[in-house]
């Protein structure tokens, strides 16, 4: 196609139809590798070769290769989904209650709900989102978190193991990365910490079968 120089957006210049065009679909050339359907109401030839034609709250692939169309799939089945750790593992890794939310993190992703939103859970608008990619001042990190809690209204993401860990401060939007201080302790009976949480002014600890309380 040419484009008419503009400054402004220029509507493309088509070239003629090839001749004996426009066609049925129902009556379409072969080598066109069209699906002899009523309509079509989208579609694209991928980098793998194969033809998705949509219609309705269906699609087909067709195959130019071995010229077989396949059966129609729902697309609200196939091409609706988004990556959910949660969904695919059933797995939370940490819990975090921190001002008005509550975060909860899988794998890369985190997970976060208005502490209103609890019964039941209602997960906010946009998530899950990657963890190491957020920009609302969560630590940007690529590991995932081994425990977390709050304290001083700070949130504190154990990760590693519990090795390292990360302060959380959501009034500034910022986080700061570290080791835990000397008399930290890095395991209970031999055993790394599973989860913590925060409850009437007290910190828990929970390694297996066994808790420790501040």
């Amino acid at each position: 196609f040419s484009r008419i120089g503009s400054s402004a957006p220029a509507t493309p210049v088509l070239p003629a139809p090839d001749e004996g065009y426009p066609k049925f679909l129902r009556n379409a050339d072969p080598e066109d590798n069209l699906p002899a359907w009523d309509g079509v109401d989208a579609a694209f030839q991928g980098v793998d070769g194969l033809i998705r034609f949509f219609e309705g709250q269906s699609y087909s692939t067709y195959n130019p290769a071995a010229k077989t169309l396949s059966d129609p799939s729902s697309i609200r089945d196939k091409w609706g989904k988004v990556k959910n750790n949660l969904q695919e593992t059933g797995k939370v890794d940490a819990a975090l209650d921190l001002e008005s939310y509550v975060y909860l993190f899988s794998g890369d992703q985190y997970y976060r709900y208005s502490v209103t939103s609890l019964n039941p859970p209602v997960l906010e608008e946009g998530y899950p989102k990657r963890l190491a990619t957020n920009e609302e001042g969560l630590p940007t990190l690529t590991d995932e978190i081994a425990f977390a809690f709050s304290l001083n209204r700070k949130g504190y993401l154990y990760y590693r193991g519990g090795r390292l860990y990360a302060e959380f401060d959501p009034s500034r939007k910022q986080f700061l990365t570290g080791r835990p201080p000397v008399n930290w302790p890095g395991t209970l009976d031999g055993r790394a910490f599973d989860a913590a949480y925060t409850k009437d002014g007290h910190l828990y600890l929970i390694a297996g079968r066994t808790y420790l309380k501040y």
